[in-house]
């Protein structure tokens, strides 16, 4: 069998697929998910661990020994381009930002990472506990400084991401949290867990679970067609709008 890469889009995630069972979630502005099939167990190394489903020793680096810090076990897998350095994959320190942050900011990171632990986010604190989303989230928030925003979305979207991948949904944006704007004028809507491969003029006529073979994921959050609705040429319409399309091209 030649080997594929199957890439499909939506809204803020990418997905990639491979035929030797390699898959890959991206979002570019929050978190990448590598996942492979369980052949693959205690046959892995580098930055995702060695899958043998004991994360003490998943900071194990090139040569068998385990790092004390994980910038020391990140910068131990570091690819130099041609033996030279990089100016833009620079080695990583261990450093604390609220450490040297103000107060005003680290109160502030405290105060708005507690979102994660209301209401809004509890029906998944049973499957996946926030208390390390937390640390993480008010890390962060240090960090970032002016950007706090995107970096609160960031590290909320990634949460809901663990949660979906747990089996639960969450409806957590609102008007003044995270919102994502779609563009309704084409009959976007947005959707916290809509599919990841679309029903398209192009495979309108295939059957569902052709559709779906190549796509990993139960669903992904995104601008969707409404039900009813397929996707065109960046737009929502009737399927009976849909021009006549032979091998792959418009009539």
């Amino acid at each position: 069998m030649e080997p594929y890469i199957y890439i499909e889009r939506q809204t803020q995630t990418v997905l990639l697929n491979t035929n030797i069972g390699l898959k890959v979630l991206w979002s570019p502005r929050s978190h990448l998910e590598v996942s492979v099939p369980g052949s693959y167990k205690g046959h892995t190394c580098g930055l995702c661990g060695n899958f043998n489903n004991y994360h003490h020793d998943d900071l194990q680096m090139p040569g068998g020994r385990l790092a004390l810090l994980e910038a020391e076990f990140g910068n131990s897998w570091r690819v130099l381009n041609g033996g030279q350095t990089d100016d833009s994959c620079r080695p990583g320190v261990d450093v604390n930002p609220c450490n040297g942050a103000g107060f005003q900011t680290k109160k502030g990171a405290i105060t708005r990472c507690q979102v994660l632990k209301s209401a809004v986010f509890k029906p998944c604190h049973h499957v996946v506990p926030p208390e390390p989303w937390f640390g993480a989230c008010r890390y962060d928030l240090c960090a970032c400084g002016a950007n706090s925003d995107e970096c609160l979305c960031d590290t909320l979207e990634a949460y809901a991401s663990q949660c979906r991948a747990a089996g639960v949904i969450l409806q957590w944006r609102s008007a003044s949290l995270c919102a994502v704007g779609c563009p309704l004028e084409r009959g976007f809507v947005f959707d916290e867990c809509g599919p990841p491969c679309p029903v398209t003029c192009f495979n309108y006529d295939v059957p569902l679970g052709v559709i779906e073979s190549p796509c990993f994921k139960p669903c992904v959050p995104g601008c969707q067609c409404p039900a009813g609705l397929i996707l065109h040429n960046n737009s929502c319409i009737q399927p009976e709008k849909c021009p006549k399309i032979i091998h792959g091209s418009h009539l």
